[in-house]
């Protein structure tokens, strides 16, 4: 027995609105797996549920690295990917 994810989509009638396509002379088994409505949120939306249930306590916008850190890192991996084996070596403080 093979698994396959399928996802179906409904009308407002219940109805599906396109019928999948199944191996010729076979058996199917399918459990569905209703998921919740979210109407009119996106799939990148986090839930309404969140709302106020946690706090940022960091600055998201300032960058982690210093500019000289950042262009040094690009120019390790550059090396890298070019195949220097010195610079696949952990930096020592």
């Amino acid at each position: 027995m093979q698994a396959q994810r399928v996802i179906l989509h409904t009308n407002k009638l219940g109805s599906l609105i396109e019928q999948p396509v199944l191996p010729a002379n076979a058996t199917v088994e399918a459990i569905f797996l209703v998921e919740e409505s979210n109407a009119g949120h996106s799939r990148n939306t986090p839930s309404p549920r969140l709302k106020n249930s946690f706090s940022v306590q960091d600055d998201l916008i300032s960058p982690l690295l210093r500019p000289e850190e950042w262009e040094a890192s690009l120019d390790r991996t550059c090396k890298q990917i070019e195949g220097d084996e010195n610079d696949f070596k952990a930096e020592k403080d």
